[in-house]
């Protein structure tokens, strides 16, 4: 999800349409995008929103777990966002020819980022199932889980042992298409191979044949064409920006009034929606009924990237904190109202619980993993290259 803030880069003139020149020049270093920090940290909350308890409470407890729908938006939120920010980041790879290894500098800032957090959850997942008297995962669910490669069970994909890991299952496959585009430096590569796995999901019934990759395909076109930008203004005037929110946010609420039309109705309630939403007897895929809007979303962010005063941002370095860790800081913001015998007041105290366990994971663990990613990048940057 979320992931280190990326430079933008802008490709030489010659550059041709599918492979990247030597030349590529730096248009804009180190560039912070507020827009999509702030949308990160809403993308996750609203994720959390998915997974708090339902309450009837007028108003706030249609957002929360009576209506999954709502909060899973946040997903495809995740997902273009993750787009833009790995597309610039493979831009960068490919636009700088005096690196060294740009492929395994890549790939280390992905594994840092991404992998010691979720081992450390996952780990505390399998703890908490063992005080509880819980069946444990068997080896190969936990492999499976560890190394997030998607697992069959009875014909079915089963999720990982950290349920909300599906997601990150469908990142790392990202990151595998763009390690493949810095390989054979062939920036288009991952969008091409996004938009044809997902029409051949028409025919191929597979994990990675899935449509829910436009997602990451749509912001990696946004990437590309910010690369190509000398500098971030405002290319879009208000009423446009306003109509394009207001016609994504409504196709939001739209979706969030069906089903999952991927399990029959009676189940519904028990599972998070995924792929296809039912209204009635006919299904919407989700990609249009949550991934365009989370584009638009997204495009109109980045065109106000300079132009808005983003207040949230700063939260946005403690999304993947927040993502992974959530499920525990709602338990530990349940333990006085459940004493007390007034569950609902979880809600009040929900926000610092949040604080608490994403600041916590986020100093201790993820932000020193990060680090320690970027320092072994950099040795491979400034090393001589191999003779």
């Amino acid at each position: 999800m979320s992931l280190p803030t990326p430079s933008l880069e802008r490709s030489a003139a010659s550059e041709s349409v599918s492979r990247v020149s030597p030349t590529t020049s730096t248009a804009i270093l180190s560039r912070s995008l507020q827009s999509l920090e702030t949308l990160r940290i809403v993308a996750a909350l609203l994720v959390v929103c998915a997974h708090v308890p339902a309450y009837d409470i007028p108003v706030i407890g249609w957002w929360l777990g009576a209506n999954r729908f709502v909060g899973s938006i946040g997903v495809d939120l995740f997902f273009v966002i993750s787009g833009v920010v790995i597309g610039l980041s493979t831009v960068r790879a490919l636009s700088s020819p005096s690196a060294q290894r740009p492929l395994v500098q890549f790939l280390i800032s992905r594994a840092f980022r991404i992998v010691p957090l979720y081992w450390i959850v996952t780990a505390a997942t399998v703890l908490l199932l063992w005080r509880k008297g819980l069946p444990l995962p068997s080896v190969p669910e936990l492999l499976h889980s560890l190394t997030l490669i998607p697992r069959l069970d009875q014909m079915q994909y089963a999720d990982p042992i950290v349920h909300i890991g599906w997601t990150l299952q469908f990142e790392v496959f990202f990151y595998a298409l763009c390690a493949l585009a810095i390989a054979f430096r062939a920036k288009w590569l991952p969008m091409v191979v996004a938009v044809l796995l997902a029409g051949a999901s028409l025919v191929v019934d597979q994990y990675y044949f899935n449509p829910i990759l436009l997602g990451f395909a749509g912001g990696y076109a946004l990437a590309l064409h910010l690369a190509r930008q000398s500098h971030l203004s405002a290319r879009l005037s208000a009423v446009p920006a306003l109509l394009m929110v207001i016609g994504a946010v409504a196709l939001f609420l739209l979706g969030a009034t069906g089903r999952d039309g991927g399990y029959p109705a009676e189940l519904d309630l028990g599972h998070a929606p995924r792929m296809v939403i039912a209204f009635g007897d006919v299904l919407l895929p989700r990609w249009i009924a949550w991934g365009l809007p989370a584009w638009a979303v997204v495009a109109v962010a980045l065109r106000l990237e300079s132009s808005f005063n983003w207040r949230l941002a700063f939260l946005g370095k403690y999304t993947y904190s927040v993502y992974l860790c959530h499920t525990f800081a709602i338990s530990l913001a349940l333990i006085l109202p459940r004493r007390a015998g007034a569950e609902v007041w979880m809600l009040a105290l929900l926000p610092v619980s949040l604080l608490v366990v994403a600041g916590i994971t986020y100093r201790a663990i993820e932000h020193p993993m990060i680090q320690t990613g970027k320092r072994l990048a950099d040795r491979l940057r400034h090393s001589p290259a191999a003779p």
